[in-house]
């Protein structure tokens, strides 16, 4: 008889040991740090955004969306592997105490999100009158989230697309509008939502329990929000389980490369440049990063705290592109190219060094468009220098470390 309490305890300590130890790489270099003063941005902006809230800043409408967004996400971690489907289907019975606490251990950690949440909330909820007290709406917000887990599990045996796709949609907007109704304290509208929220999760019980559990979907779930852990770790450092995905991107590579010359000089320099492209990690993390700092310089109005945040967020692309140094030390071919280490690390520098001036080119324009001309210029002068600081100190010191 399989003991399925011994089986998860084994498995989350495994869990904990593996993710310790790619956290370590994730938050090393200085990431700790940059995160901090990122942190400490948002709150500077986010103070001034309160205070120049405008009288017809929608208060309600946007808590009762955040909230609702935060109540109807419940990833589920079981840590359930692949072969499982074989050994573990046929004592699925017996797995009662397994997945029990798997539920526990995943409401434990969704739990920090929803403290998150509920403190950042909680200015923008004082700044106007309410029907409720926070404390009411804090109230409402665990039962709810309790009810909507529950629900999430058992809609986990449902595997039409459509059904699962229309229902989250119906549980969404239901639950907009009892956020909605008892924020703005409008008695028929609470009846109303309380009574379909009601009738939505009798029903989707109902429906779910005619089906049995879908261990095959619990492990794909699993499969690939581990997928997504080890594709973050692995911009840090190198992920044996992680299997790497590449896209053709064909327009991209032809524009680049139709024009590049075939030297034996240029041969770092060609394999960084297609990996960049092609590669699905380094070019979304280079355009959303650069995409975000932008969105931040956007709405900022505080020239000081608009040069924090674009040397902040060229670090933290900096950080991520120098990654490409180890995304092919697992292949032996690299040690039969007749080419020099130097050449290899100028080439990097080289594709590091143009990447990040083009962001700092986008923030100086957008710093420019927002604030001032003068602004502008601080911000991409300090750009730029950081940049060639960047590249031409931190850049060669990180890699003599690294392979040392």
């Amino acid at each position: 008889m399989m003991d399925g309490e011994k089986l998860f305890n084994d498995r989350f300590k495994d869990h904990v040991k593996q993710s310790v130890r790619y956290l370590q790489y994730i938050f090393n270099g200085h990431i700790a740090i940059a995160l901090i003063f990122l942190v400490a941005a948002g709150a500077v902006f986010y103070q001034s955004f309160l205070n120049a809230l405008p009288d017809y800043f929608p208060v309600a409408a946007v808590i009762s969306i955040i909230l609702s967004l935060v109540v109807l996400y419940n990833p589920m971690q079981f840590m359930l592997k692949k072969a499982d489907i074989v050994f573990l289907l046929p004592a699925q019975e017996q797995l009662t105490g397994y997945f029990i606490r798997g539920l526990l251990y995943s409401l434990m950690v969704q739990s920090y999100l929803s403290i998150l949440v509920i403190g950042v909330l909680a200015p923008l909820f004082h700044i106007r009158e309410h029907a409720v007290s926070f404390t009411a709406l804090i109230s409402l917000f665990v039962i709810t989230k309790l009810i909507q887990f529950t629900v999430d599990w058992f809609i986990l045996r449902i595997r039409h697309t459509e059904v699962q796709r229309y229902q989250r949609f119906l549980r969404f907007f239901v639950q907009v509008a009892i956020f909605y109704s008892v924020l703005s304290g409008i008695t028929l509208a609470i009846i109303f939502s309380a009574l379909l929220f009601g009738i939505l999760i009798i029903s989707l019980l109902s429906y779910s329990l005619k089906h049995v559990l879908a261990l095959d979907l619990l492990i794909e779930n699993d499969q690939r929000r581990k997928e997504v852990f080890y594709r973050i770790a692995s911009l840090f450092t190198d992920v044996p389980e992680l299997a790497t995905t590449v896209k053709k991107r064909k327009f991209m590579v032809r524009l680049f490369t139709q024009h590049f010359p075939i030297r034996q000089t240029h041969t770092y320099r060609y394999l960084y440049q297609l990996t960049f492209m092609r590669s699905k990690d380094y070019l979304g993390i280079f355009v959303r990063l650069s995409f975000i700092g932008g969105l931040a310089l956007y709405y900022t109005t505080i020239a000081w705290l608009a040069v924090v945040l674009s040397l902040l967020f060229i670090y933290l692309i900096g950080i991520q592109l120098l990654s490409l140094w180890y995304h092919h030390r697992t292949l032996i071919w690299l040690d039969l190219y007749p080419v020099s280490g130097e050449l290899q690390r100028q080439a990097l520098a080289s594709l590091i060094l143009r990447l990040l001036s083009i962001t700092a080119s986008v923030y100086l324009v957008v710093t420019m468009v927002q604030l001032s001309s003068w602004s502008g210029l601080i911000v991409g002068i300090s750009s730029y220098v950081f940049v060639f600081l960047f590249v031409n100190m931190y850049l060669p010191r990180k890699l003599i470390l690294n392979n040392t």
